[in-house]
């Protein structure tokens, strides 16, 4: 059996020790709760964050208007240039080859063939492979297109187109041009893709 003192003293001894420990555990909490708290994130629900300019949406024949610039012709085959001008309000960018329906003077279909690619002669550019043509609002892009006028096969003339419609890369809606086309080789036309953008 323990003496009265030395249970007393035990007993205070275990009294401070659970005190203490209260303590500590209590002081560790809130030092734990006071860190978190103070590491979150601040958040001040501004704007400014990275900003992208979204990319320029493909030319259609909505906002493009046509005309023709040159028209020459030699050993049979004709050359014609065309400036196509952006009349919308926001930039376009064009890619590729035009798709070229011939039109009688009533605006009825007529047999057209349309071929990527020219002869050797006419402007280099227009001889090269396909660039992406960025076209700025009152902007423009060009295209050349060839045909031959002289008879072939079984065909003794070639009927005249008195406009042509020139679908841009991408879109289902032209743009119409009027000029004289007697393409023959059931109207073939051989054309270069877009160029010279500004």
């Amino acid at each position: 059996m323990m003496p009265a003192g030395s249970a007393t003293l035990a007993i205070l001894i275990a009294l401070v020790l659970g005190f203490g420990g209260g303590w500590l555990y209590k002081k560790e909490s809130t030092t734990s709760t006071t860190t978190t708290t103070t590491t979150m994130p601040v958040v001040d629900g501004s704007t400014t964050t990275t900003t992208t300019t979204p990319p320029a949406l493909a030319c259609s024949g909505v906002v493009l208007s046509g005309s023709v610039i040159t028209s020459q012709g030699a050993a049979g085959t004709i050359q014609v240039s065309f400036l196509v001008a952006n009349v919308g309000a926001k930039a376009c960018t064009i890619h590729g080859y035009p798709m070229l329906q011939l039109l009688s003077s009533n605006m009825t279909a007529m047999t057209t063939t349309t071929v990527n690619g020219m002869a050797a002669f006419g402007p280099a550019a227009a001889n090269a492979a396909p660039k992406t043509q960025h076209v700025a609002v009152g902007g423009h892009v060009e295209f050349v297109l060839q045909y031959s006028h002289v008879p072939s096969g079984t065909e003794t003339t070639c009927p005249t187109a008195a406009s042509v419609n020139v679908y841009p890369p991408d879109s289902a809606t032209p743009f119409n041009v009027v000029t004289a086309i007697d393409a023959c080789n059931l109207g073939t036309l051989n054309v270069s893709p877009f160029f010279a953008a500004t």
